[in-house]
């Protein structure tokens, strides 16, 4: 290999070049006019500049797959491509990237997946890599293919996919699932949004979801998972499906009757078709076809979506509403949603009056709480203490909810300092309630036609006081937890212990008097 490429450029907001090794030559490189700096310094080359054609004229041309010297494959346009760093060039693989998906659509491309369920190549790609794992020989043997190829490898730090629980990195993989179109159904689930009561502190989330539900076009329902709750299908070698109505609801009835919820894992297929009304509603299945029953369940965010159904108190009532649901920001993806999309598709109306959005928990240093990372705060040590940790009982816990977790679609943090705080807090309300509970020694209940009169300091305590249990019943009545909290804090703390009690104690010579005119 020389120590010169030639490259031809390509412009257009980024101009190729394109780049070759020795003069004459047959073997040009093409590179983006803003990367050959970069390229040139990486790998320690020397390019000589041999053109320039504009970005427009590559696409739809076509290039000798590295793969298989036989095969011309086009060359398209990706929006997602950037030109800051590489070639400005990039393989695209149609089943295993979003992105390169949504060029394959856009396209009309065959989408087919080189790599099965293990996570291995199939043999579609040679002798040489079928069957070896992805990120493991599969990974080595690929490099060891291209090596030929490859006038420069260099390392790049990018962002990739990995999964949360194992720590280990995963791959896009596309496949064969269940979806239901929920384009129609979102835009009417979208104009009845309104009509929800959204608790979540200073934010109007009701925007947000409308968004989320006009924007959404399908909702793939299907997992493969060991275990859930079963799609009733049956499939044919050639990828067809077939399912119905009836299907369901035999199985629905099965289940039901036997009182087996594998029901549908247990039973055979002749035993499914045996019914007459369930084989017609199937339609035609062609002769020789053989049939096996789906493996996939149902996404556990449909199974949960249809929480709704149970939300009435007898079968007397016709709607299926529930007043209150109460999760974190992230289920407006998430479980908000599913419950409205299936409720407005199966009864045209919401799911619920009202949503409640809690914070989500992370330690006093900013970090989301992580076994792993062992910074998680068990509520049993913040009510019962520790050798490390003062009890601080379950009011202390409500507390803290109560103040940091409600009204807050943000982040709630707790760790020692915080705890302690709340602690402090809960003291002194409770010093307080102490005093009033004595206030009440010798009141009998027979309203204050016993205190006729009252002096001007505790006429003023007892309006401050109604006022406030006013105002505390309408925020409870709104969900407003942390006003509730933080309005009970300053109460207490300021217009009863700091000034109705203090002035009190302060040289009233009928103390016991004062005592019997405290009264909430």
């Amino acid at each position: 290999m020389t120590d010169t490429i030639f490259i031809i450029t390509i412009f257009d907001t980024r101009a190729y070049h394109f780049y070759s090794y020795s003069n004459p030559t047959s073997t040009f490189y093409v590179i983006a006019t803003k990367l050959i700096s970069d390229f040139q310094k990486s790998s320690e080359r020397k390019c000589r500049l041999v053109g320039t054609v504009p970005a427009e004229n590559l696409i739809g041309r076509r290039y000798r797959s590295c793969w298989h010297n036989e095969l011309a494959l086009p060359i398209y346009q990706g929006d997602h491509v950037a030109d800051t760093v590489g070639t400005g060039l990039v393989h695209t693989a149609f089943a295993h990237g979003f992105q390169d998906y949504d060029v394959a659509l856009s396209k009309g491309e065959r989408v087919e997946s080189f790599v099965d369920a293990r996570g291995c190549y199939t043999r579609h790609l040679g002798h040489d890599l079928d069957g070896k794992h992805v990120h493991g020989d599969g990974q080595k043997e690929a490099l060891r293919i291209l090596n030929h190829d490859v006038i420069h490898a260099a390392k790049h730090i990018h962002s990739y996919p990995y999964d949360w629980r194992t720590k280990k990195p995963v791959i896009i993989r596309s496949s064969e699932q269940w979806f239901i179109d929920v384009d129609e159904v979102g835009k009417r689930a979208a104009a009845m949004i309104d009509e929800i009561a959204v608790s979540a502190g200073d934010s109007d989330l009701r925007g947000a979801l409308k968004s989320l539900v006009t924007t959404r076009n399908s909702w793939c329902i299907s997992r493969q998972r060991v275990w859930g709750t079963p799609i009733p299908g049956l499939v044919d070698g050639n990828g067809g499906t077939y399912t119905s109505r009836k299907l369901i609801e035999h199985v629905a009835n099965l289940t039901r009757e036997s009182g087996n919820t594998d029901i549908w894992w247990q039973i055979d297929v002749e035993e499914i078709l045996a019914n007459e009304d369930v084989r017609k509603s199937l339609g035609d299945i062609p002769e020789g076809i053989t049939l096996t029953k789906n493996s996939d369940i149902m996404d556990v965010w449909l199974d949960s979506g249809l929480a709704w159904h149970a939300a009435k108190l007898n079968d007397m009532e016709r709607e299926h509403v529930a007043d209150v649901v109460l999760e974190g920001v992230d289920q407006f993806r998430g479980w908000f949603q599913s419950l409205l999309l299936t409720s407005v598709a199966v009864q045209n109306r919401l799911p619920y009056k009202r949503i409640i959005v809690h914070g989500f928990c992370i330690d006093e240093h900013n970090n989301k709480m992580s076994k792993s990372i062992g910074n998680v705060v068990d509520p049993t040590m913040l009510t019962d203490g520790s050798l490390k940790q003062k009890a601080i009982g379950a009011d202390g816990l409500r507390f803290w909810v109560a103040l940091s977790g409600s009204e807050n679609a943000g982040e709630s943090k707790i760790g020692p300092n915080i705890i302690e705080n709340v602690d402090k807090q809960v003291i002194a309300l409770r010093n307080g309630f102490r005093f009033m509970i004595g206030g009440c020694q010798g009141f009998t209940g027979n309203g204050f036609s016993e205190f006729p009169h009252l002096k001007t300091l505790d006429v003023d305590m007892l309006q401050n006081c109604h006022a406030f249990v006013k105002k505390s019943i309408g925020n409870y009545e709104e969900f407003k937890f942390r006003t509730v909290a933080n309005d009970l804090t300053q109460f207490v703390q300021r217009n009863f212990s700091a000034n109705y009690v203090q002035t009190r104690k302060g040289g009233n010579t009928a103390f016991e008097e004062a005592q019997n005119h405290i009264v909430i």
